[in-house]
């Protein structure tokens, strides 16, 4: 509380329970609007009797599944996706903006105005790195423990980049002096985050993917920032007030 800017102790877990449900609320619609492809992929490399693939491209799965089963079909096995992929990420986004507020508060920068670029930058890394561990630790296949280390370093470059490269944007947005229309914020805001997502992906991705996979994993990424920054505060508050001189 002594320290300038602070929040009141008594308001710091509603705000907590604000951000978590916002976090995962976004992760939660990113992966399902991502999942349709995600799931065309895996039926695309599921085996044949041992002979390859069951269609030759995603297309010809996709007009299979919505032939036999409706276009309901192409969620399928998406409460499990969601149950796996978005606690993840809402993780990584809660541990980052504690993080972030955390080196805020601890390393001033002139003026009062903390420097975004290395504490975004290492706050992305660290909420990386500890979900990380947390979802190898959590894990049901024991194997999937045994090498945390790669796994650990990519996740905390991807949320470096992905994070804290979105927050350096806002952060950045919200400096300049020339106010924009909304709709030409909005549409600064999709390049950046597509931007971000795109980067964070080509930094951590194990293996080469097709590009409509890759575009829906990138768009994922993207789609959650967007709805998070839209869900957790109004619009561009947090930022402004990090900027605004007392």
């Amino acid at each position: 509380r002594s320290l300038p800017g602070a929040p009141r102790m008594d308001a710091v877990p509603a705000r907590v329970a604000l951000d978590v449900t916002a976090a995962a609320a976004a992760c939660s619609a990113a992966v399902l609007a991502a999942h349709p492809v995600e799931h065309m992929n895996l039926i695309l490399a599921r085996p044949k009797g041992g002979k390859g693939p069951d269609f030759p491209l995603l297309r010809h799965a996709a007009a299979l599944t919505v032939h036999t089963d409706g276009v309901t079909g192409l969620w399928k096995g998406a409460p499990a996706a969601v149950g796996r992929q978005a606690p993840h990420l809402a993780l990584s986004m809660a541990l980052y903006d504690g993080l972030r507020a955390l080196s805020d508060r601890a390393i001033p920068g002139e003026s009062g105005a903390p420097p975004s670029t290395l504490s975004s930058l290492g706050a992305g890394a660290g909420a990386g790195a500890v979900s990380a561990a947390v979802a190898r630790a959590w894990s049901p296949n024991p194997v999937s423990t045994g090498h945390i280390g790669p796994s650990i370093f990519r996740a905390a470059g991807h949320r470096a980049v992905w994070l804290g490269g979105f927050d350096i944007w806002l952060e950045r947005r919200a400096r300049t002096a020339a106010p924009a229309s909304r709709g030409m914020r909005w549409l600064a805001d999709t390049a950046a985050a597509l931007s971000c997502a795109a980067l964070a992906h080509a930094f951590s991705a194990p293996t080469l993917c097709s590009p409509v996979v890759t575009g829906a994993r990138v768009a994922k990424y993207a789609l959650a920032l967007l709805l998070y920054d839209g869900l957790r505060t109004p619009r561009g508050d947090a930022r402004l007030a990090r900027v605004a001189p007392d």
